[in-house]
């Protein structure tokens, strides 16, 4: 995907990235690698997420 996922976001920004990924049917790591997105950057927003309170979607199983 465009270079705008991997830039600076806000964490409102984040919540609909991590829900678009926890909504897709894959796992995150599959999300991740299609859509140029690193594990540990994408981890560390759901982190950040959680601390504020926001309801962070449960990843897919495989």
């Amino acid at each position: 995907m465009s270079d705008s996922l991997t830039s600076y976001k806000s964490l409102d920004d984040w919540f609909r990235i991590v829900t678009e990924c926890r909504q897709s049917g894959l796992t995150d790591d599959q999300w991740c690698q299609i859509n140029g997105i690193n594990k540990n950057t994408f981890y560390s927003a759901i982190k950040r997420l959680r601390q504020k309170a926001y309801e962070v979607p449960s990843p897919m199983r495989c």
